[in-house]
């Protein structure tokens, strides 16, 4: 049975809760916050007594993209609302395809979808919008994302304490053992990318030759792809306003521009300071954390 449903409600002010991480947005949509930087997003919320179902709805024919992002929100709900079994629930249309690779976890509801012709033919005709009004839907389990109790979650501090905990002893290039912990793979999910070191331009000119020299230094992290695998990806950090991802892509070397208002920035703009003085890696460490990934997705693959 159903004890309270959050749900999206167009031309709404954020929550009533001004400190509210969990809140609805100028838009109407439910988003969670981290220092005005939005990390997720729900189409609505549906609470049992021992379930929390987060809705995700989606008119393309596919779900891969929607498949992606459901590791990162299902684990954001498990640490905010830890009491609760997370699951998702998907709204597609009856041609949707792909739903056999979606993880066990999900409930997918498919409906006949919306017809937009007539839409179609409104726009072409270049007919003035009018505002629509809405009528809300007043219930007492109806409640906004402020009357929820919700776990505090320090985003920040946790990016550290993930970086300490993952710091190995020779010949380990990583804590395996805290690597491999479910608690790990629960941060892993929501992070997607952790960082766990520094190496100098000329070290990571060892490794790579032909890469340009990224001076002083580049950050470490190890990113999680959605669908299954990690990989190391580096950035070059250089002030909130100039960020690059180095990816390395079989011999080949990718350098990508990150936006300065991302999350990325402010996480690297937070450990540059916290971590300013931390030892470099030696390319060795670096190669010994490349085989040891290729091993760990090796074994996850089996």
């Amino acid at each position: 049975m159903v004890e309270k449903f959050v749900a999206k409600i167009p031309g709404t002010e954020p929550g009533e809760k001004k400190h509210a991480e969990l809140l609805l947005n100028k838009k109407g949509q439910i988003v969670y916050r981290v220092r005005n930087k939005e990390i997720g997003e729900f189409d609505s919320l549906i609470f049992t007594d021992k379930e929390l179902y987060f809705v995700e709805m989606t008119l393309t024919g596919s779900v891969a993209d929607l498949r992606k992002r459901l590791p990162k929100k299902r684990a954001l709900l498990q640490l905010l609302f830890p009491r609760y079994d997370v699951k998702p629930l998907l709204v597609v249309s009856e041609e949707a395809v792909g739903l056999n690779a979606l993880p066990e976890y999900c409930s997918v509801w498919q409906s006949k979808g919306v017809d937009t012709t007539e839409l179609f033919h409104w726009i072409a005709d270049g007919k003035p919008r009018k505002p629509r009004k809405y009528q809300p839907v007043i219930h007492k389990k109806i409640v906004k994302p402020s009357a929820l109790e919700v776990r505090t979650f320090r985003y920040y501090d946790t990016l550290v304490w993930i970086y300490h905990s993952l710091q190995g002893k020779k010949p380990d290039p990583i804590n395996l053992t805290f690597y491999r912990s479910a608690k790990f793979v629960r941060f892993h999910d929501l992070f997607t990318k952790v960082y766990v070191g520094k190496i100098s331009a000329e070290e990571f000119r060892k490794r790579y030759p032909d890469a340009p020299l990224y001076e002083p230094e580049l950050y470490i992290a190890i990113e999680k792809d959605p669908l299954g695998g990690t990989f190391i990806t580096y950035f070059h950090y250089h002030g909130r306003k100039s960020l690059t991802n180095v990816r390395i892509k079989g011999n080949g070397l990718s350098a990508v521009k990150k936006d300065p208002m991302g999350m990325t920035v402010t996480e690297l703009a937070f450990l540059s300071k916290v971590l300013r003085n931390e030892k470099l890696w030696s390319v060795e460490r670096l190669r010994a954390l490349e085989k040891t990934l290729e091993e760990e997705n090796r074994e996850e693959g089996k």
